[in-house]
């Protein structure tokens, strides 16, 4: 799970212990992928661990058992990454991981099931235990049947001479296998260089190019052809070690690049056949080389994938096939992916670092290995959006077909289903790319699907007889993405999904009921409604494992213990939690800030005005100091239906009072002077300022010198300012500037060209003359550094006339 298991997981394994020609440039093509069984063993182990250790009260008569067997599954960990990393070729290793994998879902399935039978006896009143007794002692029986036919399974795969662990030996005397990669030496003009001998073909994919953007009319990112002397260039380098190839094989060398075409790939794998095969063989390739490039496209190209695939790290396998659910050109928001990753068991504790950073570097790896392409970013330089070129994203669907991973649903006619396979109950997630109503009303069943994302563009109110289709349906659901789906009431029935790790639910209602508080496994609830203001009645306190909260509306929360009946699940909640967005200014108290220092994103939208009225002697937002870990603070002022006046902020708090680590702050409609802002250019660490509409009123503006040292991007929307005096020793760090909506500011400040720093500027709706200025600070820039200094862009929309 989390950072709060950390602190545990010695207990935790304490109670665990207790218990010859051308034949060479054929083999790519063939190259057989490998099953993502380890995946699987990770995550069904921190299941087990999550469950022994903060809710082994649900399986008590089982609790031997079940540690008994996440013993047995702990070696079958160390094989499968082993195997992946090294010898996952062989044929023998192969079948042992495909039976290995067909165990560990029996065993989940088991466990999974019986857990959420045990949590609805368990809620149950005393004569309702009494009524259906004899009903979940026979459950009980059954799933303890099940786990010891499970370790008497898991017994003879260890014990087969077949499949038996001297399966780990095959191979094993190569070093070639067994080597460590080295990362890419050199990056010039695009072209990868590769000076480790001993790296694996792949290595060439992972660091080339694997497909052009999804707009053929757009210049693809990172993924271009190279010209003919870029290709030889490679070759040598790839091939000989050096460019200084003897006069003796230039010819055929440049022959075998030019059949290349310029894919740095084909290239690279080439050149490898002419690493083994010596000077001696060249010419033989040469004369071969032309069948095999001239292949089809496709199968070479998903050949090239495969290759690459099996060379991801174990722990890489998973997220990556994981990007297939998505719809074709999806632009993926990054927040989501990380967090479904991470719900879905992919993401394994490292020391130092959070789940959702942890993430975060997987992903950066895949688009470094180019399978993933970036999209936008953010304003903090973080990638915000990314995409699968639809070539990787069929090479994922093939492959979660083959291990049953994931199915995808569409609609073929007006009654019609169709997916990859008709068998849905076999798979463990779905991606509905349907209308969901549609579908829904089909009476599916998926008695092991893990996950359930909705990518429909229509949005459909759900019915009331269909409300409980879903949890009857897929009861063992960890994810459940139902954007959607328009519910009218809250759906008491999904908190019988007590597996639920993610939740976006998008609504009309106005409260989240206490029921919600029996979904203890929930890390992530998004909640999209239209009502302006959000209850949560639902004691989110003691749902420790919880790490995101992020509604629309204006959100009151229910109010925490008080610290003298403190428990230990409220320390637990103290690890958890980072992200809190929106709430209510008047759930802003002194206790909660106290119970969630750890906290990094926080979202206050309603009467700002309350958070500085003193109320015996303080200010709520006294509590902000205590959010040592905040970096992102948004703070929305509601105005409505009131006049904007009436709404207005008087002042800011004194810079103290503001998180010590807040690197991003964004205002919106609170009415503040300009000369509120010489608290904000205080603060130190702050880089990224947004003030959106009417921030700030007024029409002059001249900052505070020694301000603003830190600030790297200022974002000011719709504001009457007409007069803005500054200077580069203002903002001598910043690199950009957007502007929307200042339709009466006269002019930027021209002292701007100085800044060495600044990058871009960004004119959306400004009047005539701020755009001329902006012309004016480019060129004076221009000047003054010539082709020394950071190249300032400049966009202005709409253009001038």
């Amino acid at each position: 799970m989390g950072e709060a298991v950390s602190g545990r997981e010695g207990e935790m394994g304490e109670a665990i212990r207790n218990d010859d020609h051308c034949f060479t440039l054929t083999v790519d093509h063939r190259v057989k992928k490998t099953p993502m069984a380890d995946a699987a063993v990770e995550f069904l182990l921190e299941n087990l661990k999550q469950l022994l250790l903060y809710n082994a009260n649900l399986i008590l008569d089982v609790k031997d058992q079940v540690e008994l067997l996440y013993n047995d599954l702990t070696l079958f960990k160390a094989f499968l990454k082993d195997s992946t990393e090294k010898r996952s070729k062989h044929e023998t290793v192969k079948e042992l991981v495909k039976h290995i994998r067909n165990v560990v879902y029996e065993a989940e399935d088991a466990i999974d099931t019986f857990v959420a039978h045990a949590a609805v006896h368990k809620a149950r009143k005393h004569i309702g235990k009494a009524i259906h007794f004899m009903d979940y002692s026979k459950k009980l029986h059954s799933v303890a049947h099940k786990i010891q036919s499970i370790r008497l399974r898991v017994k003879d795969i260890y014990e087969n001479k077949k499949f038996g662990f001297e399966a780990l030996h095959i191979g094993g005397g190569s070093d070639r296998a067994s080597k460590e990669k080295k990362a890419p030496i050199v990056e010039e003009d695009n072209v990868v260089g590769f000076e480790d001998e001993a790296e694996k073909v792949v290595d060439l994919l992972n660091r080339g190019s694997v497909a052009k953007h999804a707009n053929p009319n757009a210049e693809p990112h990172n993924l271009r052809f190279l010209n003919p002397d870029e290709s030889w260039r490679l070759l040598q380098r790839k091939a000989l070690g050096s460019e200084n190839c003897p006069d003796e094989l230039v010819r055929d060398g440049r022959h075998i690049a030019n059949v290349c075409r310029g894919l740095p790939l084909a290239i690279v794998v080439i050149g490898g056949v002419l690493l083994e095969k010596g000077m001696d063989g060249w010419g033989q390739v040469a004369s071969c080389v032309d069948a095999y490039i001239a292949m089809d496209e496709a199968k070479r190209m998903d050949s090239f994938i495969a290759l690459s695939y099996n060379d991801l790290p174990y722990h890489l396998k998973a997220c990556f096939i994981y990007l297939g659910m998505f719809p074709e050109d999806f632009e993926i928001p990054v927040w989501k992916l990380v967090r479904l990753w991470i719900a879905e068991g992919f993401i394994q504790h490292k020391e130092g670092m959070s789940l959702e950073d942890y993430a975060e570097e997987y992903l950066e790896d895949l688009v470094n290995r180019n399978l993933v392409m970036v999209g936008e970013f953010r304003s903090n330089g973080k990638l915000k959006t990314c995409r699968v070129h639809d070539m990787l994203r069929e090479f994922c669907k093939k492959e979660a077909q083959e291990e049953n991973f994931f199915q995808e649903i569409r609609r073929f006619d007006q009654s019609t289903f169709v997916s990859s396979n008709p068998a849905s109950e076999r798979y463990r997630r779905l991606s509905i790319h349907s209308r969901v109503l549609n579908y829904i009303s089909s009476k599916p069943n998926g008695p092991q699907v893990r996950s359930f994302l909705c990518f429909s563009t229509e949005e459909s109110i759900l019915p009331p007889e269909h409300i409980s289709s879903i949890p009857a349906a897929f009861k063992l659901l960890r994810v459940l993405d139902g954007r959607s789906i328009i519910f009218t009431r809250f759906p008491t029935d999904l908190t019988q999904l007590v597996h639920l790790r993610y939740i976006v639910l998008s609504c009309t209602f106005k409260i989240l009921p206490a029921a919600l508080s029996s979904l203890w496994n929930i890390q992530t609830l998004v909640v999209e409604t239209s009502s302006r203001t959000l209850e949560i009645k639902a004691d989110i306190w003691k749902m420790i494992q919880l790490r995101h909260v992020k509604t629309s509306a204006s959100t009151t929360l229910p109010r925490p213990l008080s610290k003298s009946r403190k428990s230990k699940d409220d320390v637990l909640m103290i690890g958890n939690l980072q992200t809190l967005s929106t709430i209510s200014p008047e759930s802003c108290t002194e206790d909660m800030f106290a119970r969630i220092p750890n906290l990094k994103v926080l979202g206050i939208r309603g009467q700002l005005a309350k958070l500085l009225e003193n109320k015996g002697g303080s200010m709520l937002f006294d509590g902000l100091g205590k959010l040592s870990h905040l970096e992102n603070l948004k703070l929305l002022n509601d105005v409505f239906p009131r006049p904007p006046s009436e709404g207005r902020l008087t002042s800011l708090p004194q810079r103290y009072k503001f998180p010590t680590k807040l690197k991003k702050l964004t205002l919106s409609d609170t009415l503040l002077d300009w000369k509120e802002m010489s608290t904000l250019g205080m603060l130190e660490n702050l880089e990224i300022l947004k003030l959106k509409d009417n921030a700030f009123k007024g029409n002059w503006w001249q900052p505070d010198d020694g301000g603003f040292r830190s600030l790297k991007i200022l974002h000011i929307g719709r504001t009457d300012l007409v007069t803005w005096h500054a200077s580069a020793h203002h903002f001598p760090r910043l690199r950009n500037l957007f502007l929307k909506h200042c339709t009466y500011l006269g002019s930027l400040p021209l002292g701007f060209a100085e800044i060495l720093s600044l990058q871009f500027i960004d004119l959306y709706c400004t009047n005539t003359s701020a755009a001329a200025s902006a012309r004016t600070i480019k060129q004076k820039k221009e000047e003054i550094l010539g082709n020394q200094g950071t190249i300032l862009k400049l966009s202005v929309y709409p253009p001038d006339q």
